[in-house]
């Protein structure tokens, strides 16, 4: 009898009622406040701020020549700058010399810079700008 009971009990619960464990109250902490979205966005803005101003003040400080690396991607994006200025977009043998430019490094970040070499002028701090838009990409997508 005492079978039947159980298939009795067993069949007027529900699905969900049968595999969630039951809740007990005694030792829950308070509920914690949660963070609008508004407000992670503010945060991840000051934490990107904060990481661009320690840049820009370090790029002021820094007077020393770019090492070797550093000097070879300025290099290939002052290329990729100089052929973008005079561009001729239906010309097949512009396009291959164009591609030819770097052959070892793919151009994107080449090609990425030259934007900020046309407002900001050439030189080495202007080229880490695309650094702070990458950097901010890379907050939004892992943190936003």
């Amino acid at each position: 009898m005492k079978r039947i009971d159980r298939l009795k009990n067993f069949s007027s619960k529900s699905f969900s009622e049968l595999i969630a464990p039951k809740k007990s109250t005694k030792n829950l902490p308070k509920k914690t406040k949660t963070l609008t979205q508004k407000q992670s966005f503010l945060i991840l803005a000051v934490i990107w701020l904060l990481g661009a101003i320690g840049d820009r003040l370090w790029f002021i400080l820094d007077h020393a020549p770019p090492s070797w690396d550093q000097a070879d991607y300025l290099n290939g994006a002052m290329n990729y700058w100089q052929a973008l200025q005079s561009p001729q977009w239906f010309n097949g043998e512009w396009w291959h010399n164009f591609w030819l430019l770097s052959s070892k490094i793919p151009p994107l970040t080449y090609i990425a810079t030259s934007p900020f070499f046309h407002f900001f002028g050439v030189s080495a701090d202007t080229a880490t700008l695309l650094l702070l838009v990458y950097s901010a990409i890379l907050l939004l997508s892992i943190y936003g």
